[in-house]
């Protein structure tokens, strides 16, 4: 009876031995798990949302999406932070300059002011070196995006006075250079 009792104490405390093994392996890739979620959402959280801008194109897309993309390559980044237009040869440690605009307004088909944007305006920045590739489409572009106002390219456009005094009007999502 001895023998009976010694050798059935062994196989049950492996089963219990494995069975918290396997317990606790399972809790800690599910902990892992969370943490690693936790961490991805606070780096999407707390890092500068930053938007694309493909060559001849004035819509916007988001950097984080799309710049591990093979074939996409862009003219033109934006800061939603630090308010800059970039491109990616220039960093944003460059010297930066206000835009060379005066004021800016978004009109109807009569001319009528639907939004003054100039306060916008000023708050954006570029580094010196883009006055080749910013355009007005670009300006409209983020200002939809911070205001979250939707505008209609058949519906409106945009008005504008440049460094010179001169005012034009343009369709907004125009590649105009300014």
């Amino acid at each position: 009876m001895d023998k009976a009792v010694s050798t059935s104490a062994p196989a049950w405390m492996l089963h219990w031995a494995f069975w918290f093994i396997n317990t606790s392996s399972s809790i800690l890739r599910r902990l892992y798990g969370y943490i690693e979620r936790v961490k991805s959402a606070a780096n999407f959280m707390y890092s500068d949302q930053e938007y694309m801008f493909v060559r001849d194109s004035v819509f916007p897309y988001d950097l984080r999406t799309y710049k591990s993309q093979e074939g996409i390559s862009s003219s033109l980044i934006y800061n939603v932070n630090k308010r800059v237009f970039y491109s990616g040869a220039a960093a944003l440690t460059k010297k930066t300059s206000s835009l060379p605009i005066l004021s800016l307004e978004i009109i109807n088909k009569t001319d009528t002011v639907l939004y003054d944007i100039t306060d916008f305006i000023e708050s954006v920045r570029s580094v010196s070196s883009l006055s080749e590739t910013l355009c007005i489409g670009h300006i409209i572009s983020v200002w939809q995006l911070s205001s979250g106002t939707i505008l209609d390219n058949n519906e409106v456009s945009v008005r504008y006075i440049n460094m010179n005094g001169d005012t034009n009007t343009v369709d907004i999502r125009s590649l105009v250079k300014f």
